[in-house]
């Protein structure tokens, strides 16, 4: 049971990743719509001696900010992925669909349920299963045998 706890806290990566994904994206429009506005305010064509003005230390920072969040949401986005990967490898192809619904649509129970025509209570069943078909050691997956 330990096991399929810990498949299913790995599994929930995908699910807190796309939270924290849109939560940068966010950020960098936040930082994007700062740095245009320091720059609308601070052009205006004339020009300066040779010394660089003081906001384009400001518009720097935020562009260094903003790459930075941008790589971290690429980070994310191939967790995301490694995740994706490992569903598909279940089989049969019935937990593979229960999984994606899960833990890559963000579907709550309910409407797993709905959208795959049984039972709550049975898709927790099926779910268990499922869990015991996920393979995180990136050997071949299982054959369960069943309607593949």
């Amino acid at each position: 049971m330990a096991e399929k706890e810990a498949t299913k806290d790995w599994l929930m990566r995908a699910w807190r990743t796309e939270d924290k994904v849109r939560e940068l994206e966010h950020q960098v429009a936040v930082l994007k719509d700062r740095l245009s506005a320091v720059r609308a305010s601070h052009v205006d064509g004339m020009p300066r001696g040779g010394r660089r003005p003081d906001w384009t230390e400001a518009a720097d920072a935020l562009t260094d900010e903003t790459r930075a969040m941008e790589r971290e949401i690429t980070g994310l986005c191939a967790r995301r992925r490694e995740v994706r990967d490992v569903i598909r490898t279940v089989r049969p192809d019935l937990y593979r669909e229960l999984l994606e619904y899960r833990y890559l649509c963000y579907l709550p129970w309910p409407r797993v349920a709905e959208r795959m025509g049984y039972e709550e209570r049975y898709i927790y069943k099926l779910h268990n299963k499922a869990l015991g078909e996920v393979n995180l050691s990136g050997e071949s997956p299982k054959d369960s045998g069943i309607g593949q």
